[in-house]
């Protein structure tokens, strides 16, 4: 059964491997033959604005449309004879190369939404940084930033209200639970059809609140992941454990203090920033590492840092500033991380997940693909390999 995504909770969604090109979508098309599918893909970073192309003309041309810039971007990167701002985009559109063989199955901002502080109408600002997604008709699993409740909504609105919002698998908090925060939830991603997973989840994917800001001691800090967000992680980790061994990642916007070591024990990618973290250690790694599924974090908040590095066999990857919206560094192009997880392939049918990789596009005039590595493999290969 294929369950709508409008007002549905991100637990029921029940996302398929094999033929399907949306996740449960209410309109999902099959994916032609030659172009079969066999992976997840999540694209993220501080505020959503660039898509994976799919596969074939007709599906590059919508995604291209997708991918138009903010008013605010820098007329300096289009040619100059161009005065009107349609034309320059249009332009870039018709020069940007297709990347054949893509889809993006799923996108997963990870906060800072929108920029509260100079948003005035919430709810606008939303539906501005999301309609690419609901057009083109891909669900998207979204996480709050510190920045989001700054405008007309406060945090428990803008993810109820996100919630409803076409194509969105998000959920405010999981049922049955009294959790800190809002937007924790899960999204669980089913086998292949006709293979014996089918209805097993063979990937798990957990969305974290990391809060704004807060009061220690007297001292203003950033937020942290609490106790009770902990408990139902744990919880929700070892019911799906039970009933199979599947590989999980994990989303939250304010990075931990312990990412600040990786400048001491080396990372794929750009350490431009320092990481600013909480000065609270809340335990999350310890928990993360405990749990034994986990297998990468995928964080926001700094811009200018697109990282990847291990801590305690679990990798911590930002997903890059591609928010024209937010802050930046001249000459630095706006990237966004996308994610990839392949499924392995038996003698007879298809089976649980064998790979997961990660590499960066850039926003340039060739959508350039940078730090392919590999996270995490059933088998022998080596995690952390950088494909060249």
């Amino acid at each position: 059964m294929r369950i709508p995504l409008r007002r549905r909770s991100a637990n029921q969604v029940r996302t398929r491997w094999w033929s399907w090109l949306l996740i449960c979508g209410t309109v999902a098309r099959r994916i032609p033959q030659e172009v079969e599918w066999r992976g997840i893909w999540a694209c993220f970073g501080q505020v959503f604005k660039i898509m994976e192309g799919m596969r074939g003309e007709d599906h590059g041309r919508k995604n291209d449309s997708v991918k138009e810039k903010s008013e605010k971007t820098s007329s300096r990167r289009e040619s100059s004879h161009y005065k009107d701002g349609k034309e320059r985009r249009a332009a870039r559109r018709r020069k940007r190369p297709k990347i054949p063989g893509m889809l993006c199955l799923m996108i997963c901002p990870v906060g800072d939404n929108i920029f509260g502080a100079s948003a005035t109408d919430a709810a606008e600002s939303l539906f501005k940084v999301f309609r690419p997604a609901m057009e083109s008709r891909t669900p998207w699993a979204p996480i709050l930033g510190n920045h989001d409740q700054e405008s007309t909504m406060t945090r428990e609105e803008l993810m109820s209200f996100i919630s409803l919002m076409d194509y969105s698998v998000s959920q405010v908090n999981p049922s049955g639970f009294v959790v800190d925060g809002y937007g924790n939830y899960d999204i669980r991603v089913h086998g292949a059809w006709g293979s014996g997973l089918a209805n097993t989840s063979v990937l798990n994917l957990y969305f974290l609140d990391s809060g704004d800001r807060v009061m220690v001691s007297g001292v203003r800090t950033y937020g942290w992941i609490r106790d009770s967000q902990l408990t139902w992680l744990h919880t929700i980790s070892e019911e799906l454990q039970s009933r199979y061994p599947a590989p999980a990642l994990s989303f939250f916007h304010i990075p931990i203090p312990e990412v600040r070591d990786l400048w001491f024990r080396g990372f794929v990618g750009q350490f431009q920033e320092a990481v600013a973290c909480s000065s609270v250690k809340s335990g999350i790694l310890q928990s993360l590492s405990s749990m034994g599924d986990v297998k990468a974090v995928f964080i926001g908040h700094d811009h200018l840092n697109d990282f990847c590095g291990k801590i305690n066999g679990i990798w911590f990857c930002y997903g890059g500033g591609f928010g024209y919206h937010g802050y930046g560094r001249v000459g630095w192009p706006r990237r966004a991380r996308v994610i990839s997880a392949h499924l392995a392939k038996g003698k007879e049918a298809w089976m649980g997940v064998e790979t997961i990789r990660t590499w960066k596009r850039l926003d340039d005039d060739k959508l350039t693909k940078i730090d392919e590595q590999l996270l995490w493999s059933h088998d022998h290969l080596q995690p952390g390999t950088l494909y060249l």
